[in-house]
């Protein structure tokens, strides 16, 4: 039996492209979502408890989050994003539209020691966190001093509006 995570990921993404002859390469979590989205846009992406979201959905949302971090937050390539989320779809959007922008993200745990915290946000200068309200005085706590920008993405409704000139599918 292979074992995948004992290989580099050149060699994963070979062995993968080798039996998917169609995928692009170089092969991006990005750039196999749009694969899947464009050969199965009403598919299920995400059972979620009783909830579902289509992969034409969380394209859609993703781009959406993605232009207004880039428009709001001024994200492009190599930033970093702080994600504390609970687990759920939302998180999943989160992570895949900091990668549609360009950045990469650092999951954090508000259950983590506030030093800890505050380590990390030095660490990696991040320049915006998305959480949600439960754990925004956590968040807050560990970017004292810090210059970050925190996004409540449960309250702050306005990326799901989100218009742009910038086209998420052309990154």
């Amino acid at each position: 039996q292979l074992v995948l995570r004992r290989l580099t990921p050149p060699d994963c993404c070979k062995i993968f492209t080798m039996d998917h002859p169609n995928l692009p390469s170089p092969l991006t979590v990005v750039s196999l979502l749009r694969q899947i989205c464009d050969a199965r846009p009403d598919g299920i992406a995400i059972e979620f408890g009783s909830a579902t979201l289509r992969y034409r959905d969380l394209d859609a949302l993703s781009d959406r989050l993605a232009a207004y971090l880039r428009d709001r937050f001024n994200i492009s390539a190599g930033d970093l994003i702080g994600i504390c989320l609970e687990p759920s779809p939302t998180a999943i959007v989160a992570m895949l539209a900091a990668l549609k922008a360009g950045a990469a993200y650092v999951p954090l745990d508000a259950e983590l020691p506030k030093s800890r915290l505050a380590y990390m946000f030095r660490d990696t200068a991040l320049k915006v966190v998305l959480t949600q309200r439960k754990f925004s005085i956590d968040v807050a706590l560990g970017a004292v001093g810090m210059p970050v920008e925190i996004m409540l993405i449960d309250q702050d409704q306005a990326w799901q509006k989100h218009r742009s000139q910038w086209d998420p599918k052309t990154y």
